[in-house]
């Protein structure tokens, strides 16, 4: 049996408490208007979500905001396309960003218009019909550079923004991350989301090796590979075994790959390719290396010794109130086209965070070292208490074993877990655990999901194939008091077994 859970001083107050039982369904996680996760509090609700069904639907008062319009957002795109009601309009947050999703649409065949204004909105599109709109909400969807909630929120109030206020904040989040990394903030990027940075640098990469295609290293957040896919030929590699890598090697030395991407560690199940062993051949051909560090954050791992470019989503960890979307890129100021990379991110158009997400930001991320330690104490305890349990068949988890992992840190708050008795006993637990529930992660209070669901529905038997299976559970850790969350796991666990 696992020790008994051990009792800490309280660093904070519980947060979240009210997000787990069946009438929380469709609440906004956290409770606030720019929340951009949502409760989704019995298993079943997660597959009925999947599956479109109304009971859920209707429920959702917020979500993911590359998946589910916010409220204000939706009451803005009203206003601007009334004759349709909004439902043949989408706000961006940058007139590049635009060009480029009516671009998209044009070339599958569809019909779009670029239109600018009102004040606070950069530029907005029409779509010639539901066909067209489909289109372009998979470009607004997968890029993730449409107008934030907290902007169209300004826009419908009448708020004009400071620009030094934002000029102000935006400095110091940059300050911020370049000290991480150990670089000048000139080498710092932001945009508006996670997703808008892997497509800025996808393009650049794109456009530096033409008629090259990107290899997708390690199992992938879910979004990536479609929008690498949209943006040039995509090679997959998601087992990064001995036979991979080495076939992977004859390929750069081939000159046949523009560029790789990765994530360090993998999401959901936390593994790492061999990014030392990659960089020297990749190096010596030219092909660029992309590295995000999202799952780990950048306060727990270093990528620039091995990676050409460094993507974020600033909206986990960094941020740490799931309340916005914004991103950033790295460039490592020591590869061998730093100053191509900087002079292609400047021409692109970059999409920045939303008017106000970065007072948010540079405000929310005041705390986020500190922030951090407490989430990989919690995490690391958390990790190894489950693993000691008899109701819990297996935990994947980042290993900070020296590397690119920053001594004496940590190794995150993310990791997955199983249980004996498969998908009915992780439902059972689901469905009992007093623990948010919801997709996302990085917010400062603990939240779960059952992430190969809501990430993979469509895909579950491919996916299995590859060691993702429908009943692991994603946790992601936050800084209540230990006690606090290890008696709930316990009585969730409890609960699952007596079902």
């Amino acid at each position: 049996m696992p020790t008994e859970p051990h009792r800490a001083a309280a660093e904070v107050p519980p947060t979240g408490e009210t997000y787990w039982r069946a009438d929380d369904l469709g609440k906004a996680l956290p409770n606030e208007e720019h929340a951009i996760s949502v409760c989704l509090p019995r298993w079943q609700d997660v597959i009925d979500y999947e599956e479109g069904r109304e009971r859920v639907m209707s429920a959702l008062r917020a979500g993911y905001p590359r998946f589910v319009l916010p409220p204000a957002l939706r009451e803005l795109h009203r206003q601007l396309d009334p004759e349709s009601g909004g439902a043949l309009a989408l706000a961006f947050g940058s007139e590049a960003a635009a060009e480029r999703c009516v671009k998209h649409v044009e070339g599958a065949g569809g019909l779009a218009r670029c239109l600018t204004g009102p004040p606070g909105v950069p530029a907005w599109v029409r779509f010639g019909c539901g066909d067209s709109m489909q289109a372009g909400w998979l470009v607004w969807r997968t890029f993730g550079e449409g107008l934030s909630s907290r902007a169209a929120r300004a826009v419908l109030d009448g708020v004009a923004r400071g620009v030094a206020e934002e000029t102000a904040a935006g400095d110091a989040v940059r300050r911020r991350i370049a000290d991480e990394h150990g670089v000048d903030p000139g080498n710092v990027f932001l945009t508006a989301s996670g997703m808008a940075a892997v497509g800025l640098v996808a393009r650049l990469v794109a456009r530096a090796r033409p008629g090259l295609p990107l290899v997708q290293l390690d199992f992938p957040y879910v979004d990536v590979p479609r929008l690498l896919r949209m943006v040039a030929e995509r090679i997959d590699v998601p087992r990064a075994s001995h036979e991979a890598l080495a076939a992977l090697e004859a390929r750069i030395r081939e000159g046949r790959v523009g560029g790789l991407f990765t994530e360090v560690p993998a999401n959901p199940l936390l593994g790492q390719v061999d990014l030392a062993r990659l960089g020297e051949v990749a190096r010596t051909a030219g092909v660029p290396i992309v590295g995000d560090d999202t799952v780990a954050s950048n306060f727990n791992i270093g990528l620039l010794p091995q990676v050409d470019l460094v993507t974020c989503s600033l909206s986990k960890w960094f941020n740490g109130r799931c309340n916005l979307l914004a991103g950033a890129v790295v460039v490592n100021p020591e590869g061998k086209h730093a100053a191509q990379w900087k002079h292609g991110i400047e021409q692109d158009g970059i999409t920045p965070p939303g008017a106000g997400d970065l007072i948010e930001l540079e405000k929310n991320s005041l705390d986020f070292p500190a922030r951090m330690k407490t989430i990989n104490r919690n995490a690391a305890a958390a990790i190894e208490w489950m693993r000691g349990h008899p109701a819990v068949s297996g935990v994947w988890a980042a290993e900070a074993d020296g590397g690119l992992w920053r001594t004496g840190r940590g190794a995150g708050g993310l990791f997955t877990f199983s249980l004996h008795g498969g998908e009915a006993v992780a439902a059972a637990f689901y469905d009992a655990v007093e623990l948010p529930k919801g997709p996302s992660f990085g917010a400062d209070f603990t939240m779960l999901c059952p992430y190969t669901l809501l990430a993979h529905y469509d895909e579950l038997e491919d996916v299995a194939r590859l060691g993702v299976r429908r009943d692991q559970i994603r946790i992601s850790i936050g800084r209540e008091p230990q006690h606090w969350i290890l008696e709930r796991l316990e009585a969730g666990l409890a609960a699952a077994t007596r079902a």
